[in-house]
């Protein structure tokens, strides 16, 4: 690296000394230009990792697009970009021209956001705000005191946001002493919190009260204790309501406490548990044994470190080294004996499937957490109050959990609400959650309208920087946000947060008979249609479960195995059509071969597989190679290990199932389309597949591959990748079966010797049961084969 000044070419030997040289000289060797420059460097290397702690309300859905703020990601480069560019009023090096957003390198994460993971099914829900929110980033130093420089940024995001001043309140910064602090990654749990107005509950037959004003007036109302002391009077923040703080004294009577009560215990048929470890369950083990190796592998970790550090202590007396301090094994307790049963939330979300592990998550708590009553008047002023019991009642859902799926809080709350009305039997939460059912069950979407993010809690990190890194009340650390000034912000943009949620709710106002127009057409368009077809799909459910049952019970007794499900075989056409004999008698002639290539371990796990029993009934070691996995959270499991071969996720019985699998031909993505070992094994197959595509649809672009799937029964899926030319796949069903139709989005295709064209890359899709021979084949060209036509790879094989 050179030592020498680029202006005048003086050696100075060291960069430092370059920096004094130029700081001496004041850049009188260097133009403006590259004097800037060096000073902006110079500023940014004394950055340092900030946490930045603010709240911001979006604009909805219904607002004009020229709105500044949509998402939480606006809230966050709009902030970001305002104290770059007003550090300089700040910062040590006055007079220098900060970064703007458009050419800063700045990394940001945030506790709502997703750029960490670098994935879009963890975005926040549109048009939702957050009370808190934790933004970190390495920013410039300030010389003022942490509150001048946030009411000063407080300032001008209102000159910013002109249209809609306090939109955004900053609560302050502090600098992390853990410089690989991620505001995203190292959340411990987060709290997300959904305004309800009482009506959405409202049900004749399931309320304690059959009239909708009764109903509502008998709802107790309290508020919660976060944040400050609920006896302090007037919220003196621009756009929160007017609060009369006495409290509403009324005890619910028996029959209101009842309904109380049974809300409660519909929210928890939704949450994850901890339950008693059943060391016959093959997941819950697998599950336990994963989290115990991950805790002693951190011990492990830790202890390296503090050695590593020379945190050996040196006796001084003795001038001997004193190894540290060994604690006693802990005897196993309660909690060892006990596992937190995660559940799948793939049917919470529109991104993510059971075989997804991303579904595979941590709600740990939902609850009622207050009930506010809110009103407005003729001048459109919003106010709340605790006792009147004319004004509407608003209840305040709180859901807290690991991580949250993009539109999971919203179909969680729209389940809610259809148990808690009735609509649908309780018995459907097993449905949704029950991971062995191979098929998508849709639950109602609740609008964003209620929904907006409360707080993200940094546990293990709070222990590490000695500060309270989540705003509130404790005592455990004197520095971080649980001084009194900051809590009272905090709880007045509270306040602001679920007004603005309370009035967008009573926006479009009431019907004749007082009910909320929001909650009236929500009702109408999206959760009576959905109960038709839920109760529909729960019909579904309980025969697939009592055939399951009955398949068990015969399988046990020697019986034959029954499909409830499917039409029986006898019942299907068994004539072959001419344009499907050829490519029919090949893939028998490949079946029968023997050399039928294998699944590949990532295409089995969208399967429905099958299992062998036996062997890993007795397995001591749930990560030996042989044992069988139960479950997708057992296949899962193993792959996670290193331990296992991951050739294969299952075990199969053949012929059943995903026994047979899945294999290509044609082209493949990669340098030059590398071609796929199908294609030497069975060339006649493959020329015969590819005329086919040509003979079915004559006016498609030729594919530059083909899936060739036997006997595989497909979970709910999308394909990986994109298409290429292309915007769709073409899939048609060959053999002698019952049953397997296609099922895209949840409607039913007969694929039965019937071609059908479909998105397979944006599509959900997956297959019903069946019985017998089944085929099938999947033409389509992927990103990266542009261009390239299997059929004409066919005149250079055989």
């Amino acid at each position: 690296m050179s030592t020498c000044c680029e202006g005048c070419g003086k050696e100075c030997g060291s960069r430092n000394a370059i920096f004094r040289h130029l700081k001496d000289n004041k850049g009188e060797c260097l133009d403006k230009e590259q004097y800037q420059d060096f000073l902006r460097y110079v500023q940014n290397q004394k950055r340092e990792k900030t946490m930045v702690l603010y709240g911001y309300l979006t604009a909805k859905d219904e607002v004009p697009p020229e709105a500044i703020l949509h998402n939480g990601h606006d809230a966050a480069n709009l902030l970001l970009q305002i104290i770059e560019q007003h550090s300089s009023s700040f910062n040590i090096t006055p007079g220098v021209p900060s970064q703007t957003d458009e050419n800063s390198n700045t990394k940001l994460t945030r506790s709502y956001g997703n750029t960490a993971r670098n994935t879009s099914v963890l975005e926040q829900d549109s048009y939702t705000g957050a009370i808190t929110e934790a933004l970190c980033a390495r920013l410039p130093p300030i010389g003022v005191s942490d509150s001048t420089w946030s009411d000063e940024i407080n300032k001008i995001l209102d000159e910013q946001l002109q249209s809609t001043p306090g939109q955004m309140m900053v609560f302050g910064r502090r600098k992390m002493t853990i410089s690989k602090f991620n505001a995203e990654m190292d959340v411990t749990h987060r709290r997300v919190e959904y305004l309800l107005p009482a009506d959405f509950l409202f049900a004749p037959n399931a309320t304690p009260n059959d009239n909708r004003s009764d109903f509502l007036s008998s709802l107790p109302s309290f508020t919660d204790g976060s944040y400050r002391d609920r006896s302090e009077g007037q919220v003196n923040f621009q756009g929160a309501p007017s609060y009369d703080s006495s409290n509403d004294r009324r005890r619910p009577d028996p029959e209101t406490l009842r309904y109380l009560h049974n809300l409660k215990k519909l929210m928890q048929r939704l949450t994850t548990h901890i339950e008693k470890l059943d060391t016959n369950d093959k997941a819950a083990v697998l599950e336990k044994d994963f989290n115990r190796q991950k805790r002693h592998k951190n011990r492990h970790a830790n202890s390296l470190k503090k050695e590593a550090k020379g945190e050996r202590r040196l006796e001084k007396s003795q001038n001997t080294l004193v190894q540290p301090e060994t604690k006693r094994p802990k005897k196993e307790d309660k909690k060892g004996q006990n596992v937190l049963r995660r559940k799948r939330y793939h049917n919470f979300t529109p991104s993510v499937l059971a075989h997804d592990f991303l579904a595979y998550r941590r709600l740990d708590r939902i609850y009622h957490r207050a009930t506010l009553r809110f009103s407005q008047s003729t001048k459109g002023v919003l106010t709340l109050s605790q006792n009147a019991e004319t004004k509407r009642p608003f209840l305040v859902l709180s859901l807290s959990g690991d991580i949250f799926l993009t539109g999971q809080v919203c179909r969680i709350v729209g389940l809610f609400i259809a148990l808690s009305k009735g609509v649908i039997d309780e018995d459907f939460c097993d449905c949704v959650f029950d991971e062995a059912y191979p098929h998508l069950v849709s639950t109602p979407a609740a609008p964003t309208t209620g929904m907006y993010a409360g707080e993200a809690y940094y546990m293990s990190m709070e222990g590490k920087c000695k500060a309270v890194l989540t705003p509130r009340k404790s005592t455990i650390f004197q520095d971080g946000w649980n001084d009194d000034k900051t809590l009272q912000k905090v709880y007045s943009w509270q306040q602001r947060v679920r007004a603005d949620a309370a009035a967008a709710w009573m926006a479009l106002g009431e019907d004749k008979e007082g009910r909320l127009l929001a909650e009236r057409d929500w009702t109408k368009e999206v959760l009576e249609p959905w109960a038709i077809r839920a109760k529909e799909q729960l019909k579904e459910y309980r025969q697939w479960k009592m055939s399951k049952k009955t398949n068990v019970l015969h399988a046990t007794t020697g019986g034959a195995e029954t499909r409830a499900l499917e039409p029986p075989i006898a019942s299907i056409e068994t004539a072959i059509p001419s344009l499907f004999e050829k490519v029919l008698r090949y893939l028998r002639d490949a079946d029968k071969s023997g050399f039928w290539p294998s699944t590949t371990p990532k295409r089995q796990l969208v399967m429905v597989s099958t299992v062998v029993e036996g062997k890993s009934e007795s397995c001591d070691n749930p990560f030996e190679s042989g044992a069988m996995p139960a479950s997708l959270s057992v296949a899962h499991m193993k792959a996670r290990s290193n331990k296992i071969d991951k050739s294969s996720a299952y075990i199969y019985v053949e012929g059943e199932g995903g026994a047979s699998g899945s294999f290509s031909v044609g082209a493949m993505p990669g340098e030059a389309c590398t071609q796929p070992k199908g294609n030497e094994l069975f060339p006649e197959l493959m020329r015969a597949a590819f005329e086919l595509e040509i003979a079915l649809c004559p006016n498609r672009e030729p594919s530059s591959t083909i899936a060739i799937n036997r006997n595989a029964q497909f979970r709910p899926h999308t394909d990986s990748g994109a298409g290429a030319g292309q915007s769709s796949s073409l899939i048609v069903g060959l053999g002698s079966y019952s049953g397997g139709e296609l099922v895209v989005e949840g409607e039913q295709k007969d694929i039965r010797y019937r071609a059908l064209e479909f998105n397979g890359w944006k599509q959900r899709h997956w297959t019903m049961p069946f019985h017998g021979e089944r085929f099938s084949l999947v033409w389509f060209t992927p990103k990266g084969c542009e261009g390239v036509r299997g059929i004409d790879l066919c005149k250079n094989i055989g």
